[in-house]
């Protein structure tokens, strides 16, 4: 996580910047977009008796012509990913099926997932003490009002009505990838005091996880996939499981060079690996830009885990 810094000219010279620390802190509206579906697909098939993943969605063309979609959210595929599974909804990130997912959820369904995975919640870094020297937006307020009109069709993608900060992603991934939600922890150990691992396990089976896990290494490793071109296991050397998500900030579209016409948006990759023995979590945000996280988080996620001093703590750590 990199600090960004708001410049205010009324302070004295010197001590007028204030860095934004975006580990654990939203400066601003902050939506995780589709890195939050693999976790409303967790709750829904586990908790949700009518999900069925097999059940097929025509992603197509709405009556207006201006894009595919689902009554009033649109995909981020113009013409449509046609018919699609649960499977392919994670793996190709279909906007459509994860409204008509979000549709199934009830009020009370919103606030249980939001808890297992921790939304909403400290995520233990300020757990160091009374005055620990951090500062972490919790949101602590999400899903407590009722979603209404097209707020479940939203939520089902991480847009509008959901925040969340790059840690508390990073720590609701970790449990996708062993089954157990941690307590961050920074430091083992202060002077003489020690400060064990702490984890919980979450209410979801082995056989459901697995089946979201596959869906996620096929994010990275199979064609359509939406973080395929720059995470497969022939670029990386491993097997990355991974979620990209895009969510738009603003409705005011802009003119790029290419002659495209977009909103801004934050990005995001969420990932662990190895996938078939984890032992690492990255998360990435972008914060602020034109472009879909298949052309921004993804590569930053790429050209960090090829750097050599990565690989070089990797082969030390005996991770891959």
């Amino acid at each position: 996580s990199h600090p960004v810094v708001a410049r205010d000219d009324r302070g004295p010279a010197g001590i007028a910047d204030a860095p934004f620390e975006r580990t654990l802190r939203k400066p601003g509206f902050q939506p995780p977009g589709s890195s939050f579906k693999p976790f409303v697909a967790l709750y829904a098939l586990e908790h949700i008796a009518r999900t069925d993943p097999q059940r097929l969605l025509e992603c197509a063309m709405l009556p207006d012509g201006r894009g595919a979609g689902y009554v009033d959210v649109r995909c981020n595929v113009h013409v449509g990913h046609g018919a699609v599974d649960l499977r392919d909804a994670l793996k190709r990130s279909c906007n459509s099926y994860f409204a008509m997912l979000g549709e199934q959820f009830s009020q009370a369904d919103w606030s249980a997932m939001a808890a297992e995975f921790g939304f909403g919640q400290p995520t233990g870094v300020r757990a160091l003490g009374p005055r620990p020297g951090l500062h972490e937006d919790v949101f602590p307020q999400l899903f407590q009002r009722e979603l209404t009109g097209r707020g479940p069709r939203l939520a089902g993608n991480g847009l509008s009505v959901v925040e969340a900060t790059p840690m508390q992603l990073a720590r609701a991934t970790a449990a996708l990838a062993t089954g157990a939600l941690p307590q961050v922890r920074l430091v083992q150990r202060v002077g003489v005091q020690e400060f064990p691992a702490q984890s919980r396990p979450i209410a979801i089976s082995r056989a459901t996880l697995e089946f979201v896990r596959g869906a996620m290494v096929a994010c990275s490793n199979e064609a359509g996939g939406s973080a395929r071109d720059a995470l497969n296991e022939h670029e990386l050397g491993f097997v990355l499981a991974a979620k990209t998500g895009s969510g738009d900030i603003g409705v005011e579209r802009v003119a790029t060079a290419d002659g495209q016409s977009r909103v801004r948006k934050h990005t995001w990759l969420i990932s662990y690996f190895p996938a078939h023995e984890p032992r690492y979590v990255l998360v990435v945000f972008c914060h602020d830009t034109l472009q879909t996280a298949s052309h921004s988080s993804i590569w930053v996620a790429r050209q960090f885990l090829q750097r050599p001093l990565v690989r070089e703590f990797l082969a030390r750590d005996g991770g891959l």
